[in-house]
């Protein structure tokens, strides 16, 4: 909306704000440090790798959505978070459209076996808490398209659909790592280690994700369950 409301498109509006990102490291004198942006070519092979093989996996499914869709953050809200009047807040929008899913439902007890056995993994402990408390609720299996917009990496087995900002954006530590996940996913399907075929460059896995407070669901839950069903290995903490 703000894009069109200064009549460019969403991709030259988010350029402005590149040099900011890049800069602030320099300023910080945090280094050596590589900026990798969604949109980059690289990105896009390493999501369609991973996303394919989840894909062929069976972990991805086509069904409806329906729910509403937070324009300012970039996600659809549940039920549990709305306000009461949702019609009535204008960064709300209800949509209804053909997507694709994440079974992420099917990993519940992994997750929860694999936070019990690493209690580092999340920290702080509170965030920890928060997490597991959320996680033995019920987990919902993760809507990952959209057909309403157009920019973004189209499905490579469906064109008309592109991949929701929040699963892509996850695989975007994986491209900056120097992983090559085209390479990582071919092994995997051919029952090799996906490691073996990495080159010298690779920093993958990670051994530590630093993030904003308001995102670990995205981080803890939800990025662990993708990278085990795409045969690849989790970050440390």
């Amino acid at each position: 909306d703000l894009a069109a409301a200064e009549g460019i498109s969403p991709r030259e509006y988010c350029d402005r704000f590149i040099p900011d990102f890049q800069n602030a490291w320099k300023l910080l004198e945090i280094g050596p440090y590589e900026f990798f942006r969604t949109a980059s070519p690289e990105h896009h092979r390493t999501v369609k790798a991973v996303m394919t093989r989840i894909y062929e996996n069976g972990d991805i499914y086509k069904d409806q959505y329906s729910g509403w869709y937070h324009t300012t953050d970039n996600r659809f809200v549940p039920e549990d978070e709305l306000p009461e009047q949702p019609e009535n807040d204008p960064k709300l929008k209800h949509l209804t459209e053909d997507a694709y899913f994440f079974r992420l439902s099917k990993y519940q007890d992994f997750l929860l076996d694999f936070h019990e056995k690493n209690p580092r993994a999340i920290v702080p402990d509170f965030r920890r808490n928060e997490m597991l408390n959320r996680l033995k609720g019920e987990l919902r299996d993760l809507c990952i398209s959209r057909t309403s917009t157009s920019w973004g990496i189209p499905i490579p087995w469906d064109t008309e659909h592109v991949f929701y900002v929040w699963a892509d954006a996850l695989l975007t530590y994986m491209t900056g790592s120097g992983f090559d996940a085209e390479k990582a996913c071919e092994a995997v399907k051919n029952g090799q280690d996906p490691m073996a075929v990495q080159g010298p460059g690779n920093y993958w896995p990670a051994q530590l994700h630093v993030m904003a407070k308001d995102i670990p669901w995205f981080h803890t839950i939800i990025w662990p369950a993708m990278l085990l069903s795409g045969g690849v290995s989790l970050p440390r903490q």
